[in-house]
């Protein structure tokens, strides 16, 4: 049985030197610069990247609304409140018991503070890029350091308090992993294998397509070679993998329960949002993307296609990594559709992550010799040095503006004031925030604000007239003389045109549809203000820069009564 080692087969450098050693000797020149420069532009590169995450740290502030809940999850009274509590989170538990571990071992104790986990992950990724690219026997991982490290999108995503960072990482490593378990299959290797392949899945659920992909090309590549040995262990490896997901059959059916509750979304938009994070605000890194995509699966697709494949092909690593990004992007897409949610733009760096490395790994096989590391060097060079402009701003951005109005509240409120968070799954940031005595609500009044509860508001969407009591709450409070203040502000209607009441869900022409409830109800509560109160005054916010789009209230102040 053939035995593969970290780099079984003749390198193009190697065969250039059994052939013409005088040829290789006068190219030794050039390839000493190019090491320095390279080495100089990965090191650039890394220091930037290094700086992008500690900014993102710095300026980031509150957590927002998605952050709040993972948060909720992992510092629930027990550990079995946590795995309880995952139904209501968008992932495995893994990166729960890391942030528990964090807050418990007083790491945390404030919203920086507890950010520091965010950064400490962001790092290790950038760490485990580099070593898996070493792994497959490239010794810079410039590409991913120019398409990942000083991205913006990828920064954010890495370093937010959510588990898309520790799945990025493993996910990474299991790449570099998998291969060493083909190469050395040492019982070290494969133990450790078998760990970030767990931890991978137990991290993001979407991270079993990633490492089916990797497992499939890592089996074709010992199938090639008759390493039947190998296949197994890396069929073993997945097999543990996908198992360790059945603790997570309840969390499972709870999202198939509120499924019908959002609205469906289909391939057209996914891959909308797919272009805008390979874009992520630049153009010259789309056209990088694209350009890298598109050669690397046209070359490697030619080259395995020919009929020296076995033997040609050097290391085997491009039919690795190219039978992992295939499967991964059909299989990564395959979930989106079958889940059938509305994507964003961080839903794809875990795929992207993947693809990067690949690019990088079977570069001097796609494209050898010293020119194709002078091409690189330069694709490199000009994507590290736009990524750097743009991501500076990127990570300047505070993920919300919630902490804020909660301090201005704290300073304006009074005995008697009432309120009113709009839309309802603003309530989990709010309620991290709020202190005061003053009473407050969502439409509809969720009885659990420190999770997104879909399940609690599908029992709304069942019922008659399930806000009654805010709306009754919001003319108390101003038929009392006191003040109505509005977080995030409320949709209005025009003058004789009054909103109809919704049935009770599914009988209504909405179905199942939160979104439309939500607002429906919004305006109804909008309504109510623009009958009995006398004015509304917005009131400005002491937040400097730009705010996440996704959680960027304003705040406004409804006063005075009017009689009907």
């Amino acid at each position: 049985m053939q035995n593969l080692q970290s780099h079984p087969f003749p390198t193009h450098a190697q065969r250039q030197e059994s052939d013409a050693p005088g040829a290789l000797a006068k190219a030794d020149a050039a390839a000493h610069t190019l090491d320095r420069l390279e080495l100089g532009a990965a090191l650039l590169m890394a220091l930037g990247a290094c700086t992008l995450h500690l900014e993102f740290w710095r300026r980031a502030g509150g957590l927002w609304r998605d952050e709040v809940v993972s948060f909720n999850v992992a510092t629930a009274p027990t550990l079995g409140g946590v795995h309880e509590a995952v139904r209501y989170d968008s992932f495995p538990n893994f990166f729960h018991y890391v942030l528990r571990a964090w807050e418990g071992a007083g790491l945390g104790g404030s919203d920086v503070a507890t950010r520091g986990l965010g950064l400490c992950i962001g790092l290790g990724v950038l760490g485990a890029i580099w070593w898996s690219a070493r792994a497959l026997g490239q010794r810079l991982p410039l590409v991913s350091l120019a398409l990942l490290g000083v991205s913006g999108l990828c920064i954010r995503t890495t370093d937010a308090i959510r588990a898309y960072g520790v799945g990025i990482l493993f996910s990474v490593l299991c790449f570099g992993l998998l291969w060493r378990v083909v190469t050395r299959p040492s019982r070290l290797n494969v133990a450790l294998a078998g760990i970030a392949a767990v931890l991978s899945v137990q991290s993001l659920y979407q991270n079993a397509f990633l490492l089916g992909a990797m497992c499939f090309g890592a089996v074709v590549v010992c199938a090639q070679h008759r390493l039947y040995r190998q296949a197994a262990l890396v069929v073993g490896i997945g097999a543990a993998a996908a198992l360790s997901l059945t603790f997570y059959i309840d969390a499972m059916q709870h999202m198939g329960s509120i499924k019908p509750l959002i609205r469906t979304t289909g391939l057209g938009s996914m891959l909308a949002v797919a272009w805008q994070a390979l874009r992520d605000g630049s153009n010259l890194r789309l056209t990088l993307w694209v350009v890298l995509l598109v050669g690397f699966f046209g070359v490697a697709g030619r080259l395995l296609s020919g009929r020296k494949r076995a033997a040609d092909v050097e290391g085997k690593i491009i039919t690795y990594a190219f039978a992992s990004a295939a499967l991964a992007l059909a299989g990564f897409f395959t979930w989106l559709k079958v889940l059938g949610f509305p994507t964003q733009a961080w839903y794809y760096v875990p795929p992207m992550a993947l693809l990067a490395l690949a690019i990088d790994v079977s570069w001097p096989t796609l494209l050898p010799g010293n020119t194709g590391r002078i091409v690189r060097l330069m694709i490199a060079s000009a994507a590290g040095l736009a990524g750097l402009f743009g991501a500076a701003s990127a990570v300047q951005v505070r993920q919300t503006n919630v902490d804020q109005i909660v301090a201005k509240l704290e300073q304006l409120v009074q005995p008697g004031d009432f309120i009113l968070v709009d839309q309802w799954y603003n309530g989990a940031t709010f309620n991290r925030y709020w202190r005061g005595p003053t009473p407050w609500a969502t439409v509809p009044p969720l009885e659990d604000q420190s999770l997104q509860r879909l399940d609690l508001f599908k029992r709304y969407m069942q019922e008659a007239d399930p806000n009654a009591d805010v709306e009754q709450a919001l003319m108390d409070t101003l038929q009392a003389g006191h003040r109505v203040w509005l977080v995030g502000g409320l949709p209005l209607s025009q003058k004789g045109k009054p909103v109809p009441r919704l049935p009770p869900a599914p009988q209504s022409q909405f179905g199942w549809d939160h979104d439309a409830y939500s607002y429906v109800w919004a305006r109804h509560a909008g309504e109510v203000l623009q009958a009995r109160a006398h004015k509304a005054t917005r009131i400005e916010l002491p937040v400097q820069g730009p705010v996440n789009e996704f959680e960027n209230l304003p705040l406004w102040v409804v006063e005075g009564w009017r009689k009907p």
